[in-house]
């Protein structure tokens, strides 16, 4: 299966960690970002690897020249979502996708290819957790899962208080059959909403994938979960670099 990671923002809350340096090449305990993602993708058997890039991508071709690479150039005005599609090429039969600045491992990868279903969503159910030592406002950037059954029902960056059953960690599978309704949905919405607020983005330009999960959700998509506990984490701001510093292996490695 294809592996699209999708690092072309600046990363601003970040700084100055990223004033010279693109987010994903930021190290933690020594080790930068990307290195963590790609070692969690290769321990899991992917290695057929496309990084969408913008801000600073030489210094990530030049760490990683073994990658495919493909340049937002619009990355300044645009969001994930729009991000994501600059290598809608590589979707084609079925792809994962994952964020540049979440480090993972494997086992969260091996556990969202495992997860039967055509598009299925990786949900961290520790995150009560790691964010009880986070500032209250990182709220308004967790992604929570709320589901019916066995399906999402909603996916939200603004978590209340209720029934989430966790965070998306940012990785997503999709199969064949999934990967065609997920280009479907991305240019009927493009069609309709280009320069029109959508869902959490203010224009269509700067939605979050989220968001597109959601609208494939209202319209009766089936949308499933691989649970994890740990084996995640988001480096957004300097106090996540400090605590993911102090605490990700022992705390929040693999069980």
């Amino acid at each position: 299966m294809k592996v699209i990671i999708i690092g072309a923002g600046r990363g601003r809350r970040l700084k100055p960690y990223t004033d010279d340096c693109p987010k994903c090449l930021v190290p933690v305990q020594g080790k930068p970002i990307l290195t963590w993602i790609l070692d969690a993708f290769r321990g899991a058997g992917l290695h057929d690897i496309t990084f969408v890039g913008g801000y600073r991508m030489a210094d990530i071709q030049r760490a990683h020249p073994e990658l495919r690479f493909v340049e937002n150039d619009a990355w300044e005005n645009n969001n994930i979502l729009a991000s994501l599609f600059y290598a809608e090429p590589q979707m084609e039969g079925g792809f994962i996708c994952a964020y540049s600045d979440t480090i993972l491992l494997p086992h969260l990868i091996r556990a969202t290819c495992e997860t039967p279903g055509d598009i299925v969503l990786s949900v961290d159910t520790s995150w009560n957790e790691r964010h009880g030592s986070r500032p209250t406002a990182y709220q308004d950037h967790v992604e929570g899962v709320y589901l019916e059954d066995d399906r999402v029902r909603t996916i939200r960056r603004i978590l209340p208080p209720g029934d989430a059953v966790g965070e998306f960690t940012g990785v997503a599978r999709f199969s064949a059959a999934g990967a065609s309704a997920w280009r479907a949905a991305f240019h009927r919405a493009k069609a309709m909403f280009s320069g029109k607020p959508f869902h959490h983005g203010k224009t269509f330009e700067k939605a979050y994938l989220v968001d597109l999960v959601q609208e494939l959700i209202n319209g009766d998509a089936d949308v499933r979960i691989a649970p994890v506990a740990r084996g995640y984490i988001e480096i957004d701001t300097v106090e996540d670099y400090r605590l993911a510093n102090e605490a990700w292996i022992g705390e929040l490695g693999a069980p």
